[in-house]
């Protein structure tokens, strides 16, 4: 039957070269994965201006492809593909009204182009459409009632094309090829229909963490696989610094920068959290423990004095001594009062340390 890889959300922009990395490695893993047709769910560019600024250019990357593309408009590029506009040979802009209806190696693809909503003329429309012998698809750009774990980008939750899950599986497709989302998930319909957001090819916030993939549709196999790619994808580490402990958390970082070393990645570090080093000596063990990786440091980790002349603290610490008083006394020379006076203070660091990390300590 057919072999469909799909993509979305690639928000190219003409200032942002690891997008369009990110597309030309999207098209080079459809060659290798010998796809029949290539899909992209809406907002290949960042916005209408910057479609314009890019097509020319374009025409290149989607010339002597052995598939076709066939591209829908999104929210953000919307009015990109009106009129005679060339974007390369293979490219199939897909913006009929109401809905594209093309047949691609045995397997129906039905395209829906820019829509406020599933309309209830556009519901009908497709509910209507001819009785097709084989696997069909639909490619739309929309909002899912339950968004994927994970992040959605900067799009709202349901600020374009809201849809249920009921809604889509009494469209009756086999296959849902969605864009909007900016992290990856399939959700199984009610109708057994498979509901796929390929995520983002390359990060385009630091919220969309992990590395990108497209989503590989085998008809025959009825398949739906992830590929992952390599491409800019973001990574964070985020840590709370307890003092005493800052020569594990070095490790930790230490660790994690070499796994990250040799990817593509754009990495931040976001520390908080108290030290018993200065704030500037510990800011620089830090970054001698990333190396030549270039990291993105959000630093907001403070000296432990800062804790320990808290109230908060103070008040804490004072009323277990006081207890722990009274108990040595009852007690004699079976209790090491020493060892209890240290413990509280790093248990009480800790907890303190913890209110801080969540600001309900400042």
């Amino acid at each position: 039957m057919t072999r469909i890889l799909h993509t979305a959300d690639v928000h190219l922009r003409p200032d942002a070269d690891e997008r369009l990395a990110a597309l030309e490695a999207v098209l080079a893993d459809a060659e290798a994965a010998e796809a029949d047709v290539v899909t992209i769910g809406g907002d290949l560019f960042d916005t209408d201006g910057a479609a314009e600024r890019l097509r020319t250019g374009l025409r290149s990357v989607f010339s002597d492809r052995p598939f076709e593309t066939f591209v829908i408009p999104g929210n953000h590029d919307r009015t990109a593909f009106e009129g005679d506009v060339h974007f390369g040979e293979t490219v199939v802009p897909a913006t009929d009204d109401p809905y594209g209806d093309y047949g691609v190696d045995g397997t129906r693809i039905v395209t829906v182009s820019y829509q406020p909503g599933l309309t209830d003329d556009l519901r009908v429309a497709l509910e209507d459409r001819e009785t097709y012998d084989g696997p069909e698809c639909l490619l739309l750009h929309c909002s899912l009632e339950a968004p994927m774990a994970g992040t959605t980008g900067d799009e709202d939750v349901v600020n374009y094309f809201p849809v249920t899950e009921m809604e889509l599986a009494q469209l009756d497709f086999e296959y849902y090829l969605a864009g909007h989302y900016h992290s990856q998930g399939r959700i199984d319909l009610p109708n057994g229909g498979a509901f796929v957001y390929p995520g983002t090819p390359a990060s385009v916030t630091r919220a969309e963490t992990g590395r990108r993939a497209v989503a590989l549709v085998d008809t025959d196999e009825e398949t739906v696989t992830f590929r992952e790619l390599n491409t800019r994808y973001a990574a964070v580490l985020e840590e709370t610094v307890m003092p005493g402990q800052e020569d594990e958390l070095i490790e930790a970082i230490r660790s994690r920068c070499e796994r990250w070393r040799g990817d593509n990645v754009a990495a931040r570090l976001d520390l908080d959290g108290f030290t018993e080093r200065g704030e500037s000596t510990f800011r620089k063990d830090v970054l001698s423990a990333t190396g030549d990786l270039d990291v993105d440091l959000d630093y907001g980790v403070r000296t432990v004095e800062n804790l320990l002349e808290h109230p908060i603290y103070r008040e804490f610490a004072e009323r277990l001594a006081e207890r722990d008083d009274i108990r040595a006394d009852t007690l004699g020379d079976d209790y090491d009062l020493e060892w209890f006076h240290e413990d509280v203070k790093r248990r009480v660091m800790e907890v303190c340390t913890e209110l801080a990390s969540e600001g309900r300590l400042s």
